[in-house]
């Protein structure tokens, strides 16, 4: 799947086995796992949503949460990556960064 990241389109490969229903892929040491999920809260349905997790190299989470666009849940499973992309905080690390520390 094709995503911007710091005005430059990548191509980002979906390692999940169900790629319809869950994408899976390791990016410069981030890990990033999106799976379509059933939402309910407080007794309301909202259908099917995207939950995403974009874990850092550090090992917390950049993004832990539904996908919402414009107050709804629904989405593609490429606007939901490009959302994540969109929450990486800072450039990512290289093997360098990690071995100078």
């Amino acid at each position: 799947m094709k995503v911007k990241y710091d005005n430059k389109i990548i191509d980002i490969e979906n390692a999940s086995i169900t790629s319809r229903k869950e994408f899976y892929a390791e990016w410069n040491f981030y890990i990033i796992h999106i799976t379509k999920e059933r939402l309910k809260t407080y007794g309301k349905d909202y259908g099917s949503a995207w939950y995403i997790q974009l874990i850092t190299p550090r090992g917390g989470y950049d993004y832990d949460g539904y996908y919402k666009k414009n107050g709804s849940y629904a989405g593609t499973l490429n606007e939901a990556l490009q959302d994540c992309f969109n929450n990486v905080d800072y450039p990512p690390m290289t093997l360098c960064d990690e071995e100078d520390e």
